[in-house]
């Protein structure tokens, strides 16, 4: 991994992910990507990690996502579906990876960028977040992620209008349209997304994992196959060591010891 490109610190079971070339507005190339797959992979693995943090480094971006230098030294297949695949892959693994995570936007969120915080679980913007999908001014479209889940989460007229138009909107405006939970002030943004991650560490791992499971999964089907999901996974919730710790702890009115099983 280029520990330039992508920074790892871990506190309390908070790992935060940071996004560090602020040269080029914190942007991916390859190398960016694919450093962001591996913290991300170990993210699941690890039992030290509740809660995945990624932020950018510097005051003004977050990311401004995919870095077009690349797309002038790529051959032309790596602009097409294999470039494509690499991000939305990359992207995928904040469903996938079984723990709650925080987009922490300190600036512009475009393009790619504005993908991969659609991709975490909770996104909170300082007040100079800035928010676009500018592909469409280039010549193409948002390629990893932004087109299924920008409609998901607005609906397909507000997410076309964004889409369609490359327009910049304020994290106030972002706050009104549910693309982010709270706006508060650059100075707090890591307080603040510490404070929500907190509120997760230290809760049942199966339980959490379970919970993301229904909810990612469940958008993809009929309500009637979401809630036949939802019973399932709630059933093996109630049956594990977790529940029984959890119940025990409850009527000892102590704090309960969870262990992931």
């Amino acid at each position: 991994m280029n520990e330039a490109e992508i920074l790892l610190g871990k506190d309390q079971g908070i790992w935060t992910i940071t996004l560090n070339r602020p040269s080029y507005m914190n942007s991916f190339n390859k190398t960016a990507l694919q450093s962001l797959a591996e913290y991300l992979r170990l993210a699941k693995e690890s039992t030290d990690c509740s809660v995945v943090v990624i932020t950018g480094q510097g005051p003004k971006a977050f990311s401004s996502g995919a870095d077009v230098h690349t797309f002038l030294e790529e051959k032309k297949k790596a602009l097409g579906i294999d470039w494509s695949k690499l991000g939305q892959n990359v992207f995928a693994m904040l469903d996938e990876i079984g723990k709650p995570s925080i987009a922490a936007i300190n600036g512009i969120a475009f393009g790619g960028a504005f993908e991969l915080a659609l991709a975490c679980t909770f996104r909170i913007a300082s007040e100079e977040a800035r928010f676009s999908f500018p592909e469409i001014n280039l010549g193409f479209i948002p390629g990893w992620g932004g087109t299924q889940r920008a409609t998901r989460l607005l609906g397909p007229a507000v997410a076309l209008e964004l889409i369609l138009t490359g327009s910049v909107i304020d994290a106030s405006r972002a706050l009104a349209l549910g693309i982010v939970s709270q706006v508060v002030p650059g100075d707090r943004l890591m307080e603040t997304a510490r404070e929500l991650a907190l509120k997760m560490v230290g809760k049942p791992p199966l339980a959490i994992r379970f919970a993301l499971e229904a909810v990612h999964a469940g958008l993809d089907v009929s309500l009637k196959e979401g809630l036949k999901l939802e019973g399932g996974l709630a059933a093996m919730a109630v049956l594990s060591e977790d529940a029984q710790e959890g119940i025990k702890a409850f009527f000892e009115k102590r704090k309960p010891v969870f262990r992931g099983c």
